[in-house]
């Protein structure tokens, strides 16, 4: 209680010094919203979000390649954690930027479940999906219609008097809207389909000349991109004894496929390239007015290669992250405010028994309904199960049956937690109860804001770890579904007038945008 406590108040003086050495103008109030940067206050926000980014290995290879002033000139809270057990990037991007979770952000899933009102259940779309807007560079319409939760951009924006320019980027169109959030000047991605860069009409800026004429991915996949290792093999000598298997240094990698690309660290080139050309041409950091400019980089990998975590081609990301952060300072004002930040989640490692912890839905269903058949004497009763973790019930069925929804639920939900990899399961009735409650149980939040409560299905699960969910029947090639697993991720603020620290108090990730916006001495974007 005491190491929390001093770990507290060393939090509160750090971040009061960081926020007395701010521009006194840049304020809080309501009635004294900033319509100009005065003297002091930042030219330009820089926030970096790295989805999958840990601190350890962040550490680890700045120390390595030496640049670990990175680290000594920040404010750094290297214990950043994700309030869920399992939540795809988007979701963890819109958690960060509005500091709610995804029933009150909008943002449940990257392409959320909905159910049709013939019963079948719909995952194409995106979250941000639009009838009104017309996509740019992209056959996806797009808006971010569905964002019901003001941003940290949208808190700058507004600080700003509505006057700073604000531009997100990202490789997918989900991080770049929630980025952006409703007020953005322009938000730009890459099309996975065209593999070129695109935006949305919804946008003032649309898609610029001068980010138009950027070479386009497919351009370069056209003839195959080669990715090797961008660092000496020192590192890897070093650390492939204890990390690596052997034959795995150095890699090589041919990519054709757009999708391929988009998930290696490679394509963070693509975001840094879009940045450069938007601080060169965009009028960022040039005026009175204090400028956003959101980027989201990745340190993924192509589930085709599915390596080991760490894998060299893991830590390879870490290089180039540094890469193209060390080229994005370079063209920096200097009256520029740089926030890192992790999103507190990566994909989890694929073990080598991994069929026998790949959950498949189908097994699940047919053995459920010989367990409710058996009980009832009714057979079908359940009617899908999804890689979601929702387990719908045949409605029909069960009225013509006079069987008690809650109560099938109910058995049903104790029967799925007695199948190998279930982490937990809930009757969705009981999480309606408990939606209030509960703010600290990771399991029950999980549940809650994996779906949006008119699609979610009459019981509620999800997998431990190491389990992943089949695309397929069982005994099927089909690779198992990426399953996502909580880490630790860093948050680093560092520019004018922040003084450098560390604070080893974990920081909540729906917290991480509050610090933020209390250090720059403007309103978080919700309370």
């Amino acid at each position: 209680m005491l190491a929390l406590l001093a770990g507290a108040v060393q939090l509160n003086l750090l971040t009061a010094k960081a926020v007395v050495s701010m521009a006194e103008d840049f304020e809080l109030t309501d009635a004294e919203e900033q319509t100009n940067r005065k003297e002091g206050a930042p030219r330009l926000i820089v926030l970096i979000t790295v989805s999958g980014l840990e601190t350890n290995l962040l550490e680890l290879t700045l120390e390595e390649s030496g640049q670990i002033e990175l680290l000594k000139s920040a404010l750094l809270y290297p214990q950043v954690r994700h309030p869920l057990i399992s939540a795809d990037a988007a979701v963890s991007a819109a958690i960060l930027h509005t500091g709610v979770l995804g029933l009150e952000n909008g943002v449940t899933a990257r392409r959320p479940l909905h159910k049709l009102k013939n019963g079948t259940l719909d995952r194409s779309l995106s979250v941000f999906s639009s009838g009104k807007y017309s996509g740019i560079g992209t056959s996806e319409r797009l808006a971010p219609e569905t964002l019901l939760s003001s941003t940290i951009s949208d808190a700058v924006k507004r600080a700003s008097g509505g006057l700073g320019l604000v531009y997100s980027v990202a490789t997918r169109p989900e991080e770049a809207i929630i980025g952006g959030g409703a007020d953005a000047d322009g938000v730009f991605w890459t099309d996975e389909t065209r593999g070129e860069r695109a935006s949305s009409n919804y946008y003032p800026a649309k898609l610029p000349w001068y980010i138009s004429k950027l070479s386009a991915p497919r351009v370069k996949l056209s003839k195959g991109i080669s990715w090797t290792p961008c660092h000496h093999s020192d590192f890897f000598e070093k650390y492939g004894k204890w990390t690596f298997r052997h034959e795995e240094i150095p890699f090589s990698h041919t990519l054709t496929r757009t999708e391929s690309y988009l998930n290696t660290p490679l394509a963070n080139e693509e975001v840094t390239e879009t940045a450069l050309s938007l601080i060169e041409n965009g009028g960022l950091g040039t005026d009175g007015n204090t400028d956003v400019l959101v980027l989201t980089y990745r340190l993924a990998v192509p589930e085709e290669l599915s390596p080991a975590i760490p894998s060299p081609e893991i830590i390879d990301g870490y290089y180039r992250l540094e890469e193209e952060i060390r080229r994005l300072r370079k063209q920096l004002p200097k009256e520029t405010v740089l926030i890192i930040s992790g999103d507190g989640m990566a994909p989890a490692e694929v073990r080598a028994d991994a069929e026998n912890r790949t959950f498949h839905p189908d097994k699940c269903k047919a053995l459920t309904n010989m367990y409710l058949d058996t009980r009832y004497g009714v057979k079908g009763l359940v009617k899908e199960i999804t890689e979601e973790g929702q387990l719908y019930l045949d409605e029909e069925r069960l009225k013509a049956s006079k069987l008690d929804s809650e109560e099938v639920s109910r058995l049903v939900s104790d029967f799925l937690q007695e199948f190998a990899g279930v982490a937990y399961a809930f009757p969705e009735w009981e999480l309606r109860r408990n939606l209030l409650t509960n703010d600290g149980n990771a399991k029950l939040l999980t549940a809650i804001h994996s779906v949006p409560a008119k699609d979610r299905g009459n019981v509620i699960f999800g997998l431990q770890a190491d389990f992943a969910f089949g695309n397929g029947s069982e005994g099927s090639s089909t690779h198992p579904a990426t399953h996502f697993a909580s880490i630790t991720s860093p948050l680093l603020i560092l520019g004018p007038g922040i003084t450098p620290g560390r604070i080893e108090t974990p920081l909540d990730l729906r917290n991480v945008s509050k610090v933020i916006c209390e250090t720059l001495r403007i309103r978080p974007p919700s309370r």
